[in-house]
């Protein structure tokens, strides 16, 4: 039966934020010159850029859905879906103006390196599976009538990671095994084991 917890247990347990706060502190030296904070989640960003809450270019990391997967030993994990949102405009680089959808696309095209990099997407944590293959890492669009009057575009990368061994086993498969108890597996049609077995 599972035992009460209070908010502050809860909280000190909770692996979800950990694992939020430490994709932003991984991606923040990876993009120079770009901010990357912490989001929400599905709000309408466009109202936080008109609010001028995030200036471009900005990626904006949330946690936009999670659901429970279930593992063979007993304990759980949350499979979640990552989103990065991108907040770009037109912007001068290297003294050539730039269009929003083509930073929009390079940054893009960066986070999608990042996913598929051998280490950097583990966030520095243990406990937590690579980007799912299914569904793949994936760029779109997200465009909305109030960005484009304000001159800014959103995209979004989006990606499933799962957090791993949350809850309890079923089994204590770290302690030693009793004195007797007999690993020989018996299957159907087999011979009775002999009387004098453990």
């Amino acid at each position: 039966m599972i035992a009460p917890l209070t908010l502050a247990e809860r909280l000190a347990s909770s692996r979800l934020m950990e694992a939020h706060k430490a994709i932003v502190a991984t991606l923040a030296p990876l993009f120079p010159g770009v901010q990357v904070v912490r989001h929400p989640g599905r709000v309408d960003v466009a109202d936080l850029v008109e609010k001028e809450i995030f200036s471009a270019p900005t990626i904006a990391v949330a946690a936009t859905r999670v659901r429970v997967a279930r593992e063979l030993a007993g304990e759980h994990g949350l499979a979640v879906e990552w989103t990065a949102y991108l907040i770009v405009e037109d912007k001068v680089v290297g003294n050539r103006r730039v269009e929003r959808d083509e930073i929009a696309h390079a940054l893009g095209a960066g986070l999608l390196a990042v996913l598929e990099d051998h280490e950097a997407p583990r966030w520095g944590l243990e406990d937590i599976t690579d980007p799912a293959d299914e569904p793949r890492p994936e760029l779109r669009p997200v465009f909305t009538v109030k960005a484009l009057e304000r001159g800014v575009a959103l995209f979004a990368v989006i990606w499933t990671q799962t957090l791993l061994s949350l809850g309890e086993a079923l089994w204590d498969f770290t302690s030693p095994p009793p004195p007797d108890f007999d690993p020989r597996v018996y299957l159907p049609g087999d011979p009775p084991p002999p009387e004098d077995a453990p």
